[in-house]
């Protein structure tokens, strides 16, 4: 698997670096969040382990730049970004 850009500000992500479990815990985590009553803390978390394990900075995100970002890394590792594709305001990673 090869890196892919998950939006221009933040270039490409190095998904490979996430392990299939990563990946899964990510999808579970995105389809039952709202039905967590601790879901920010959750992502948070979820977002500073893959950060981490791509060996990139984690700061703290607000809630809808957390969502945001785990949703694009899901959609990267799947390979569904385009350069076409809006990019929702991703925050650009220091």
């Amino acid at each position: 698997m090869v890196s892919r850009p998950i939006a221009p500000v933040l270039g490409p992500l190095p998904i490979e670096m996430l392990t299939p479990q990563d990946l899964q815990l990510l999808e579970d985590f995105l389809a039952r969040r709202n039905q967590l009553a601790n879901q920010d803390v959750l992502g948070q978390r979820i977002l500073h382990k893959m950060f981490e394990r791509m060996n990139l900075p984690a700061k703290d995100y607000d809630h809808w730049e957390t969502d945001r970002l785990l949703n694009a890394i899901l959609r990267a590792s799947k390979g569904q970004m385009r350069d076409d594709q809006p990019q929702d305001g991703l925050p650009m990673v220091e």
